[in-house]
């Protein structure tokens, strides 16, 4: 099985802190890449696995 791409835009908040948001999931990183051009947004690709290891934004307020 290969690995999905999933690309994350970062984005910092006044309040401070920053929060990763999920702009869409890819094949490949090359398709990832392609999408974020077409976007025209500053984001990054990283493999699914490391994606669905971080802990979502409503537990991390929550803790």
């Amino acid at each position: 099985m290969s690995t999905m791409f999933a690309l994350v835009l970062t984005v910092s908040m006044l309040t401070g802190g920053n929060q990763d948001v999920l702009l869409g999931v890819y094949d490949t990183e090359n398709d990832c890449k392609a999408a974020a051009e077409e976007q025209h947004v500053k984001a990054d690709c990283y493999p699914l696995k490391g994606v669905l290891d971080e802990h979502p934004a409503g537990f991390t307020v929550q803790m």
